[in-house]
């Protein structure tokens, strides 16, 4: 009969799984899962996770092996029969984890749609960024084109030149000798019937002894004759004295100042905000490129080029005297 049990209880030790050998030797020896923790340091998950051969959650084969050899150790069954059993368990249960993942993964196929909508949406935000940047472009420039201030235009042109892209030629001397003759002349013309009819007005002047005779009776000795200048060579001499010419330029602007002698004072482009004194003998010839960002001083006093500009460009002579 004892034989017949021994016999029996192999049968049934080897049908059962080792998880459930575990629990069964641990319940035979009265012991629950804190206090098998508790000897062992293990956490109550872990002898659950033995118990019932869930190898998956503890951490791998090296870990699971090591919990399973402790806690055969600590019940005191035999340890080369139960790691047998372990590692055809720790197998089959591998293999059947394992074959579910290998189906899924055949069966996945490679997600084209997502991948095109996020290619659309790139293609159309970059076309939408490059129409954008272009009106940006397009409306700096405009505002550039309508400030009133363009120093920086004026500086990317430098070849353009206002004096050579005018018409406007400087005067030669024999130019303006006529042009002087031509207005004493009008002068003149304008003048003289007002003095011929003012001569008629006045009474004929009263006989009187000259100078020279009554100084002759008193035996009074004459001065001697000093000889009288005319109006015209006063008028040459106060027009030959130097005069004083000052240019202010707001921008650049191109100048040309001659002299009476058609002597060449100036020529060159001016530079914005500065200043050009100069000295020569009147008349003085002026040519400003760009008459509007100019002021000019005569002898120490403001001089209006606009009646002499056209098209931007002046052109007048100053220190004529009439």
């Amino acid at each position: 009969m004892a034989s017949v049990s021994e016999d029996a209880v192999q049968v049934l030790e080897s049908s059962q799984s080792v998880g459930e050998r575990l629990r069964l030797a641990r319940e035979s020896k009265d012991f629950s899962i804190a206090e098998v923790a508790a000897q062992l340091r293990f956490t109550k998950d872990t002898i659950l996770h033995l118990e019932s051969q869930q190898w998956d959650k503890l951490h791998g084969r090296a870990y699971a092996r090591g919990y399973f050899s402790s806690y055969i150790k600590f019940l005191g069954m035999p340890q080369d029969e139960l790691l047998s059993a372990f590692n055809i368990e720790y197998k089959s249960s591998q293999s059947d984890l394992m074959q579910p993942q290998f189906n899924v993964s055949n069966n996945k196929t490679f997600p084209w749609m997502p991948v095109l909508f996020v290619l659309i949406a790139i293609v159309i935000t970059g076309f939408a960024y490059m129409q954008w940047q272009q009106s940006q472009d397009i409306a700096q420039d405009e505002s550039i084109e309508d400030s009133p201030w363009q120093p920086q235009a004026q500086e990317a042109q430098p070849e353009f030149d206002a004096f050579d892209a005018s018409v406007v030629e400087p005067m030669s001397t024999e130019e303006l000798v006529e042009q002087l003759n031509d207005e004493s002349d009008m002068l003149s013309n304008i003048l003289q019937p007002e003095l011929e009819s003012a001569a008629e007005l006045v009474d004929p002047p009263l006989e009187m002894e000259t100078p020279a005779e009554t100084n002759d009776e008193l035996g009074i000795e004459t001065p001697p004759e000093v000889d009288e200048v005319s109006q015209n060579e006063l008028s040459e001499k106060v027009a030959s004295s130097e005069s004083l010419l000052e240019l202010y330029s707001l921008h650049d602007c191109w100048i040309e100042v001659s002299d009476a002698d058609a002597n060449i004072l100036l020529y060159k482009t001016v530079k914005a905000n500065e200043t050009v004194a100069l000295t020569g003998i009147a008349p003085l010839t002026v040519t400003l490129g760009s008459a509007a960002n100019v002021t000019v001083k005569f002898n120490d006093a403001l001089f209006d080029t606009t009646p002499f500009t056209q098209g931007g460009i002046a052109k007048f002579t100053l220190g004529i005297k009439s």
